[in-house]
C-alpha cells in the first residue's frame, strides 16, 4: 500500500521556513501589529478565540509524500519548544513543523 501524501502550509520567519498543517489556519491576514506592509500573519483558533501568529512571508501550500516526514529525535525533543513536532526532509534542506494550536497554547501561557 503506498503512503498517503499530506498537505503542508509553508511560512518564512525570522529568514527560515517553517511548515504547519493547513487545517489549523483559520485564514492568512495581514499583521497590523506589524508597521511593515508585507508582515502577514496566521490566524489560529485558540481557546480564547482567535490568535495571530505572525510570520515574513507565506510560501503557499505543499502536497508532500508522508513518508518524507519525520518526528523529531529524542535528544531534539528536549531542546525545542512542544509546539515544534518534526522534520520535512528535502534533499537541499530541513523544514521544521510546527503544531500550531500547540504554538498557540504555549505562547498564551507566557502570558
Amino acid at each position: 500500500m503506498p503512503a498517503r501524501d499530506v498537505d503542508l502550509i509553508l511560512f518564512e520567519v525570522g529568514g527560515r521556513k517553517w511548515a504547519a498543517d493547513p487545517w489549523d489556519v483559520v485564514r492568512v491576514d495581514r499583521d497590523a501589529q506589524a508597521g511593515e506592509m508585507s508582515a502577514r500573519a496566521l490566524v489560529v483558533r485558540g481557546g480564547e478565540g482567535e490568535v495571530r501568529v505572525p510570520i515574513d512571508r507565506l510560501l503557499g501550500f505543499q502536497r508532500v509524500a508522508a513518508e518524507s516526514l519525520r518526528p523529531l529525535p529524542p535528544f531534539a525533543q528536549t531542546l525545542a519548544s512542544p509546539a515544534v513536532v518534526g522534520a520535512w526532509l528535502l534533499p537541499e534542506e530541513i523544514v521544521l513543523l510546527l503544531d500550531l494550536q500547540a504554538l498557540v497554547k504555549e505562547s498564551v501561557s507566557l502570558c
